[in-house]
């Protein structure tokens, strides 16, 4: 019985200015989604999740597998034409689970002979910016693909999870599931995307908390409030600079990048007031840091933040009870074990 692990992910720069088409920089780390399956029942969907904040077992009828695929996609249909907002598409984040199964299951017009149950085990803390929705995606897809024998590769595994995506962040990138697919360090947008080897980069990664808003909100709300488009330039120069900083190992160079993403970050309303305290103590000490996502616009917790200080930052976390996660990069995606 092979396991299938994906990665989760970071944004180094161009979170939501990718959304304009404008490049991101992303890599994938070593926090995983894994995933097993094995024959059951037939007529029989069931998941064992054990993931960063809880255990739950989930089981399904194939019909009723179908019925959350048909009505997810009529509420995305209607967030669509502007009747409801993306919050209401999927107010259960495990109805991801089931869709991407009966997804699968409808674009091959396949069929399940026997049931399947899948153990998905996930490192990844869960809705704080570091892909995880996208990662237990690619696994449950890849591994029901894998069950039924089809050929998915890997333009259609990113199809299939980029359609996922669409649920939670109403108008997705597509750059989690990519990164979380590829591995590597990613430079992406909407219509050219570059992979490469991680350089050497020494950070830290510390957790501030799950967002009271989710991805999709965060990103509707700087749509509404954000009117200059140019913005949107000056974004892209900061990742395009980033990335030359990075493969030259100009660390004061990438320092400088970092406070100037910060400081647009925040320019357009998604970092708290108590994240943007714990960053600039960071500066003070010489260094830089940013949210890695969405960021949120409510609450005073932003997922993850980037860190790169000389020293670990343990006592300031602790000054703010954030929690100082051990992370490196991947250079691999998807892959069995």
């Amino acid at each position: 019985m092979n396991t299938i692990n994906v990665p989760g992910k970071i944004i180094l720069s161009g979170e939501h200015s990718v959304v304009y088409n404008k490049p991101a920089l992303a890599m994938a780390v070593n926090r995983y989604t894994s995933t097993t399956t094995k024959l059951i029942e037939p007529n029989r969907i069931e998941m064992e999740l054990s993931v960063s904040i809880s255990d739950t077992d989930l089981s399904y009828s194939v019909e009723e597998v179908f019925d959350i695929y048909w009505e997810l996609n009529d509420r995305y249909q209607q967030f669509i034409d502007n009747k409801i907002s993306i919050a209401t598409v999927m107010p259960d984040p495990l109805q991801l689970l089931p869709y991407a199964c009966s997804l699968l299951l409808d674009t091959h017009n396949a069929r399940l002979d026997q049931g399947v149950n899948f153990k998905i085990e996930s490192t990844i803390p869960i809705g704080c910016g570091m892909g995880s929705s996208a990662s237990v995606s690619l696994c449950v897809l890849q591994a029901l693909s894998s069950h039924l024998n089809l050929s998915s590769n890997n333009s259609d595994l990113f199809q299939f999870a980029l359609r996922c995506e669409q649920l939670r962040h109403g108008h997705s990138s597509g750059l989690d599931p990519y990164v979380c697919l590829h591995g590597g360090l990613v430079k992406y947008s909407m219509v050219e995307r570059t992979t490469s080897l991680i350089p050497e980069i020494h950070f830290f990664l510390v957790l501030t908390g799950k967002p009271l808003s989710s991805t999709g909100e965060c990103v509707m709300n700087v749509k509404k409030t954000v009117k200059n488009p140019k913005i949107w330039d000056e974004m892209g120069r900061i990742t395009e600079g980033m990335l030359i900083e990075l493969v030259e190992n100009d660390y004061s160079g990438l320092v400088d990048s970092i406070r100037d993403n910060h400081q647009f970050l925040c320019d357009i309303g998604v970092v708290p007031d108590r994240v943007q305290s714990f960053i600039r103590d960071i500066e003070y000490a010489g260094g830089a840091a940013k949210i890695s996502g969405a960021g949120a616009i409510s609450g005073d917790c932003a997922g993850v933040v980037i860190a790169f200080t000389n020293d670990e930052p343990l006592e300031l976390c602790k000054k703010y009870n954030y929690t100082l996660l051990g992370v490196r990069g991947d250079n691999n995606g998807l892959r069995y074990s």
